[in-house]
């Protein structure tokens, strides 16, 4: 069992460093060599490489008095073990391969907009290492191999990677956008513009079924990383676009709503806001709780005060088994 641990360690001190260390130790970079011969101890992978290795090594050698048959289960296990942020990931990761459709690989295809983002690059390397999902590229080949070579990333030597206005299914992509929005003022030809850029071309994808989502924003303002999602995907007919930010605590998860999209909301827009926020988190088996934040409770000044508080009678008559409590600055 030592040996494997051993071993398991000398195989992690091979991989790519994640930037999360380097950024523990000071921005630092690592790879294997004669100053880096052992994972660091701030490094949470670990736990998920040495443990799985001791236990099959316990288990092989007839020293274990119970036997792992669900691998993966064990893993999720261990993950937990890093607090609730692994635990909601993991669970976020498990969801899309529910909901996935299948494919050669087995797992969910995921496109990244951004191929030649250093971020982003070493992200997938991560991805592909844990076998998370299948990434999907897009950009100019030659740029993003020529990166792949630079940032020495060779697992992702095979990843996917499309030029949009050279894919097979651009025209498609492009009637499909122009039957979309031709009542927008968007013309074929303006069709075809947009649809060669990553982020429209990424949000058909996931549209049409050939991918099963996307990741954008790293490298781009938000606006421009949503817009073409609220156009192509488009919005449930009752809904309302939103944010929705995750604060993960040592012992809680706390989702925020909406702090990115909406300005001035309405008192039936932040209703909505809150109701859609409350299916997100029983997507993730959470019991919602909603708070309707008021800058203050005590003004006779119209505005935000008397809105979310109508607002949350809105909320409390069209779902009563909602806890719904309104907060204000104490």
């Amino acid at each position: 069992m030592k040996l494997a641990a051993v071993k398991a360690l000398a195989t992690l001190a091979r991989e790519e460093v994640p930037d999360r260390v380097s950024d523990t130790y000071g921005g630092k970079s690592f790879r294997f060599g004669r100053e880096y011969l052992i994972p660091k101890p701030f490094d949470n992978r670990v736990l998920l490489w040495v443990a799985p290795a001791v236990a099959q090594a316990a288990i092989d050698s007839g020293v274990a008095t119970k036997k792992i048959t669900d691998w993966e289960a064990y893993r999720d296990h261990l993950e937990a073990f890093q607090g609730p942020s692994k635990a909601f990931i993991r669970t976020a990761i498990n969801r899309v391969h529910q909901n996935s459709q299948e494919n050669a690989a087995g797992l969910p295809r995921i496109v990244f907009p951004e191929g030649t983002s250093t971020k982003v690059l070493k992200a997938i390397k991560t991805l592909i290492d844990e076998k998370i999902c299948q990434p999907i590229l897009l950009g100019y080949p030659d740029r993003i191999h020529a990166k792949i070579e630079a940032l020495g990333l060779g697992s992702l030597a095979h990843v996917p990677v499309i030029h949009p206005s050279k894919h097979a299914n651009f025209k498609t992509y492009v009637n499909a956008l122009y039957l979309r929005r031709q009542r927008k003022g968007v013309n074929l030809r303006e069709a075809e513009r947009l649809m060669s850029e990553p982020n429209y071309f990424g949000s058909m994808m996931v549209t049409q079924g050939d991918a099963d989502g996307m990741v954008t924003g790293s490298s781009q303002d938000y606006a421009d990383a949503v817009r073409p999602i609220l156009q192509v995907v488009g919005l449930h007919k009752e809904g309302v676009p939103a944010g929705v930010n995750f604060v993960l605590t040592e012992d809680r998860m706390f989702l925020l709503t909406d702090t990115t999209v909406n300005i001035n909301p309405s008192a039936e827009q932040l209703a909505q806001i809150a109701l859609q926020a409350a299916k997100v988190a029983e997507y993730f088996g959470m019991t919602p709780r909603i708070a309707m934040l008021s800058y203050s409770n005590f003004t006779a000044q119209p505005g935000t005060p008397a809105k979310m508080k109508l607002a949350a009678e809105l909320v409390k008559k069209s779902s009563p088994r909602i806890d719904l409590r309104r907060r204000h600055p104490s």
